[in-house]
C-alpha cells in the first residue's frame, strides 16, 4: 500500500514536471505576437519573438568577433587559388569578346596573336589589377558594411515561424530531453514528498 501511494505521488509529480517543461519549451516560441490576459493585466509573448532584435544583434556581433569578419572574407577572395580562377575567367571572357568583335576577314593567326597578347597582359598585370580593385572594394565595404550588421538585418527579416522551424530541427532532441528531464525530476521529487508525508502522517 505504501509503495503504491509513493509511486502514485511520484507519477503525479512526474506528469506535472513534464507538462511544466513542455509548456516552458513552447513559450520559447509561442505566442508569436503578444497576448494580453484579461483581468490580470499580464502579457504573454514567446521569448524568441519578443527578443528577436536583441538576439539578431548579439548573434551578428558574436559571429563577427569570434568567427568571421569582412577582412577574413576578403583574405579568402585574395587567396591564390581564387586569384588564378579569376584570371582564367578574365581570359575566357575577353577571348569571347575578341572573337565576337574581330572582323571575319582577318586571318586566324591575327586573332591568335591578339588573344596571346591579351593573355600575356593578364598574366603580367592581372593580379595587380585584381588587388587594386579588391582593395578599393574592401575599403568601401569595411567602412559601410560589417558582418554583424548584415547578419542582424538578415535575421530580423527572417520570418519567426521559419526561425522556429530551424531551431526545432537543430535542437529537437535536446528540447525533448528537457521535457523528459522535467518528468524525471518531477517523479523523484514526488517520490520524496510522498515518502516524507508517509513518515509525518
Amino acid at each position: 500500500m505504501v509503495i503504491i501511494y509513493i509511486t502514485a505521488v511520484g507519477i503525479i509529480g512526474g506528469l506535472i514536471g513534464w507538462i511544466t517543461n513542455k509548456i516552458a519549451v513552447k513559450l520559447l516560441f509561442r505566442p508569436i505576437h503578444p497576448v494580453k490576459i484579461p483581468i490580470t493585466g499580464w502579457t504573454i509573448h514567446g521569448l524568441i519573438p519578443k527578443r528577436k532584435k536583441d538576439l539578431a544583434r548579439t548573434i551578428g556581433e558574436k559571429i563577427e568577433q569570434d568567427f568571421i569578419s569582412m577582412e577574413d572574407i576578403l583574405e579568402e577572395v585574395l587567396a591564390e587559388r581564387e586569384r588564378v580562377k579569376l584570371m582564367d575567367h578574365m581570359k575566357f571572357r575577353l577571348g569571347k569578346i575578341i572573337a565576337s568583335r574581330t572582323p571575319s576577314f582577318l586571318p586566324i593567326r591575327v586573332f591568335d596573336r591578339i588573344q596571346l597578347y591579351v593573355n600575356d597582359l593578364i598574366d603580367q598585370e592581372g593580379e595587380e589589377m585584381l588587388f587594386d580593385v579588391i582593395e578599393n572594394i574592401s575599403k568601401d565595404s569595411t567602412e559601410r558594411h560589417h558582418i554583424a550588421k548584415l547578419v542582424e538585418e538578415r535575421i530580423n527579416r527572417f520570418p519567426i515561424y521559419k526561425l522556429e522551424s530551424i531551431i526545432k530541427d537543430v535542437a529537437s532532441r535536446e528540447l525533448k530531453h528537457i521535457e523528459a528531464l522535467g518528468g524525471i525530476i518531477g517523479f523523484l521529487i514526488g517520490v520524496f514528498q510522498g515518502f516524507l508525508l508517509f513518515i509525518i502522517l
